[in-house]
């Protein structure tokens, strides 16, 4: 086992114990490291991303983990994503409050597509394979945003904008929370191309797909939260929010059309914004 490499952080004495817990058993031919500690950037409360090799005879041996046995009795919730093809994903939080993903893999189907750090690995030529393979997920160069993207998506955000509209005329108030946290999403995208002039991860949002984008926008950090953070709790400030966001995307949006360039969808926004002057004139 190389642990040298890791940092010194409060939750690396517990994963080398676990680690050399999991290197004990002959069918576990590689342990690596990958997420922010493959990274180098961990912290105190940076997830473990344990990956692991088995032998092909030994992988449904791991479907059902002997959990106080190989977690020191520490785990206190468990929960297990199979992936055809690619393994077993255990998903834990110990008692420390630590959470892992301990990811089991076939030793004749191994996926790498992130940096790591390989803590053991019984084979030379494996080793080679996670080490060549290690860190070729990070990009070169970060793409520029497609002009086209960028419009439909400005496109998508007034369109998605005008149903408030309906939701509200119905008395659905809390549904519109739910429209807003769509669009609070685009604004993040938007924000980090406005910042970065790179596009970003658009897979499902989540702490690890939506840091870029605030990292990126951060010199406009107290500007994001006013609008992020902006309270829905009545229909006036429902209203308020509503429009807080229209006046955002078009702001960025506008700027971000003359910048790459694209048409910025000017006539869709005048309709969106008239027709909602008529419904607040109605008296809702």
């Amino acid at each position: 086992m190389e642990f040298e490499a890791l940092p010194d952080l409060p939750q690396v004495e517990v994963l080398k114990r676990i680690v050399s817990r999991l290197w004990s058993r002959a069918e576990v031919q590689a342990v690596w490291i990958g997420g922010s500690f493959g990274q180098v950037n961990a912290d105190l409360y940076s997830d473990v991303d344990l990956r692991i090799a088995v032998l092909s005879t030994h992988v449904d041996d791991w479907t059902d983990l002997d959990l106080p046995v190989l977690f020191e009795g520490r785990c206190v919730a468990h929960t297990r994503s199979p992936f055809t093809g690619c393994g077993i994903l255990h998903h834990l939080i110990l008692d420390t409050g630590d959470l892992y993903d301990l990811w089991v893999q076939d030793v004749q189907i191994i996926s790498v597509d992130e940096p790591i750090r390989i803590l053991g690995c019984r084979d030379p030529k494996l080793a080679d394979v996670l080490r060549k393979s290690s860190g070729s997920s990070i990009p070169t160069h970060r793409p520029p945003p497609d002009a086209h993207k960028l419009r439909k998506e400005i496109v998508g955000f007034w369109m998605n904008s005008h149903k408030h509209r309906k939701v509200l005329h119905r008395g659905l108030d809390p549904l519109v929370i739910v429209g807003l946290q769509v669009e609070r999403t685009l604004l993040l995208r938007l924000w980090s191309f406005h910042a970065g002039d790179y596009d970003t991860d658009d897979r499902q949002p989540s702490i690890h797909t939506l840091s870029a984008q605030v990292r990126s926008s951060i010199e406009s950090r107290e500007h994001m939260l006013e609008i992020m953070g902006a309270p829905g709790r009545t229909r006036s400030e429902l209203l308020q929010l509503i429009e807080l966001h229209r006046d955002e995307i078009s702001r960025v949006g506008r700027d971000l059309a003359k910048r790459y360039p694209f048409d910025y969808p000017a006539e869709l926004e005048r309709t969106v914004r008239a027709v909602w002057r008529d419904f607040l004139s109605s008296g809702i």
